[in-house]
């Protein structure tokens, strides 16, 4: 008297692999959010160390003549202050890159996780993650005081 083999048309054992199909994919890509996730943290933390290190040398007043010491994976080298600036800017741009890229698909996934657990519902929530940050330096005139600092 038991009905294992009909569920609304299907077969059990067809339910339970696309459920299984289906928590495995949410496994999947919840465990790629997390590496995704990790890999901006180390990202940005390599970025402030970059960007104190420029600062560091902007505040002792270092020429572009005189050399600098730089760690570089897994040895020090001696190098003037100049190159080392530009390496670490250039450094700089990629990991702005790296990270901008980054979160660009970790986004992607978020969405992907929110329509397989919640089929739709938090979909109109999850459009905050489809914000862009504005580029434009003319937007950034929108917060300047025209009349100088505050108390002025």
């Amino acid at each position: 008297f038991f009905s294992f083999f009909l569920l609304s048309g299907r077969r059990m054992a067809d339910l339970t692999e696309e459920l299984l199909e289906k928590g495995s994919t949410i496994e999947k890509l919840a465990e790629e959010v997390l590496t995704s996730e990790r890999l901006v943290i180390d990202s940005d933390l390599r970025r402030n160390q970059n960007r104190e290190a420029l600062r560091a040398m902007q505040k002792k007043g270092i020429k572009p003549t005189q050399k600098v010491w730089m760690f570089g994976n897994d040895f020090f080298i001696r190098m003037h202050a100049a190159e080392a600036t530009a390496i670490l800017n250039e450094h700089q741009k990629s990991l702005d890159g790296e990270i901008n890229a980054t979160r660009d698909a970790m986004k992607v996934k978020m969405k992907q996780l929110a329509q397989l657990q919640t089929d739709g519902e938090m979909l109109g929530q999850m459009q905050s993650f489809a914000l862009k940050a504005s580029k434009d330096r003319t937007a950034i005139g929108i917060f300047e005081r025209p009349y100088g600092p505050a108390g002025l």
